[in-house]
């Protein structure tokens, strides 16, 4: 395997391309990238404005809720147990 090979079959100028396919391709992100802010403060106008999250909570969870829950856990810690060999 000598450098002539790569010579004779291109291999500069194709590794040459993929370098520049990169390249733009990266560029083209780091672009995107820059300009998204610039973008959504230029389309402000249309978009409808945000209304402030208001604190929710969350229901209380049934009994029967709460019961699965618990067997769930006493089953994986029983599980967990006995493949550790305990």
């Amino acid at each position: 395997m000598n450098f002539e090979n790569i010579v004779a079959s291109n291999g500069i100028a194709i590794a040459l391309t993929g370098i520049l396919i990169v390249f733009v391709a990266l560029t083209l992100i780091a672009a995107f990238i820059a300009l998204l802010p610039k973008v959504l403060n230029a389309l402000s106008f249309a978009l409808p404005p945000e209304d402030a999250p208001s604190p929710s909570r969350r229901p209380a969870a049934s009994s029967g809720e709460e019961v699965a829950v618990a067997i769930g856990y006493a089953m994986h810690k029983r599980m967990t147990e006995k493949n550790r060999g305990r």
